[in-house]
């Protein structure tokens, strides 16, 4: 899961899709709560920083992916 806080998922939604934020609020209603994603989430990238941020922790998560899938190939 890719979480960031709500006001600034807010944010960056109306700036990506010049949306007013009364809609995107709309569409954030309609899905599960941040709490209740971060529930089922088995690993959380945390997107409150910027890019380069969320970039390493993609590449970190992808590096001990590999370690496992590598593990359960010699098992």
């Amino acid at each position: 899961m890719v979480d960031l806080p709500e006001a600034l998922q807010l944010e960056r939604a109306s700036v990506r899709d010049n949306s007013q934020q009364e809609q995107i609020r709309k569409i954030m209603a309609a899905q599960l709560t941040r709490e209740q994603r971060l529930e089922k989430a088995d690993d959380v990238l945390d997107n409150a920083s910027d890019l380069a941020s969320l970039k390493d922790q993609v590449e970190q998560l992808h590096r001990e992916y590999l370690r496992i899938a590598r593990l359960e190939q010699s098992s």
